[in-house]
Formats: structure tokens, sequence, C-alpha cells
């Protein structure tokens, strides 16, 4: 198997991290990466908000933990938003798995690729990190509650602008264990 295929194999969430910080340099190549990704018309509108200081993490996992608690479900909701809201509850919550580094990526809110957009550029930042022995989590929770108005604060405040909304964000460090990944259904295609 060629290693691009073998690299899509092998990668798995990870939930627990080493306390070791992450060079600029690694974070660089990471956004690097990300930004090979295809978008729409070729607009690449992406915005990366890369939390590594302990104070604003802190402050975005505060926000986030109490969106999450005030979150309204609606009827039938999604099992990661009920498991989520429910782990909020818990004053030592931290959605970003105390990852070394937290990086939130947004697009413009009228772009109307930019969930598509981002999630191809988290893809592509997550098979890099991957490749360089690096751990990633996918994490919900910022956009999820984005437009509460205490992690809406928090966003402005680091700089995001009014007109982008968090796509996607992603937890990132040097893997605390290697876990096993899950197995893969069988795809579901239908040939025409």
């Amino acid at each position: 198997m060629n290693p691009v295929m073998q690299n899509m194999y092998e990668r798995t969430s990870i939930r627990k991290y080493e306390k070791t910080p992450l060079t600029r340099e690694t974070i660089d190549e990471l956004l690097k990466a990300a930004v090979q990704a295809p978008c729409g018309g070729n607009t690449q509108f992406w915005k990366f908000l890369v939390l590594e200081s302990d104070e604003a993490k802190y402050r975005l996992n505060l926000a986030v933990r109490d969106g999450m608690r005030d979150l309204v479900l609606g009827e039938n909701p999604y099992k990661s938003k009920v498991n989520g809201k429910r782990a909020a509850q818990n004053d030592d919550y931290c959605c970003f798995f105390h990852a070394p580094a937290w990086i939130v990526i947004a697009n413009q809110k009228t772009h109307p690729n930019a969930m598509a957009d981002c999630s191809l550029a988290v893809s592509n930042l997550m098979h890099a990190a991957t490749s360089m022995g690096l751990g990633t989590c996918w994490v919900n929770q910022v956009p999820w509650t984005q437009d509460d108005p205490r992690v809406e604060e928090v966003l402005r405040d680091f700089g995001l602008p009014e007109d982008y909304v968090v796509c996607v964000s992603v937890a990132v460090g040097i893997p605390a264990h290697a876990p096993k990944k899950p197995e893969r259904k069988a795809p579901d295609a239908l040939y025409l």
C-alpha cells in the first residue's frame, strides 16, 4: 500500500496527549498542509486560530463548557451533543482533551462552501499530523456553541472577524497512548 493510503488507514482520534508543547515550526507545517486542500472557487477564505497559551485555552474552554451546559438539544439530538452536554456538567471539562495545541478553523459566513472547505483543510491537517507522529481529534463543541455570547466574545477577542463562522476545531499533540482504531464499515456505494 502506498504511504498516503497507509496514513489514511492508520489515523485515529487521540483523546490523551503528552504535555510537550509543539514547536511553532511543527504547527506552521500543519497549517501549510491544511491550505493545500481544495476549496470552492479557490477562494481560500479560511482563517486559523491557534491556541497554545494556557490562558487562551482556559478562556475558550470555560466559555465552551458554559455554552455546552446551556445548549438546547431539541428532539432526537445527536448522540455526541448529548454526551458533550453531559460532560460539560463537570468543572474539569476540557473539550480539547488537554492537547498542547488547539486549532480552530473558520470561513466567511456567506461563503456557500465554508463547511466543505474547512472540512477538507482539517482533513489535510490531520493526515499531515499523523504522518509526523502526532495525534489529532476533531472537536465539535466550538462550532456547536459559537453563537453563545460567551463563546462569541472569546472568539472575537481572539481576532476572529464578525463575518466569519467556526466550521471545525481540532486538538493536536503527541499521543499519550496508541488506541486501536475502530473498525470502519464497508462503503455503502451504489454503482449505476
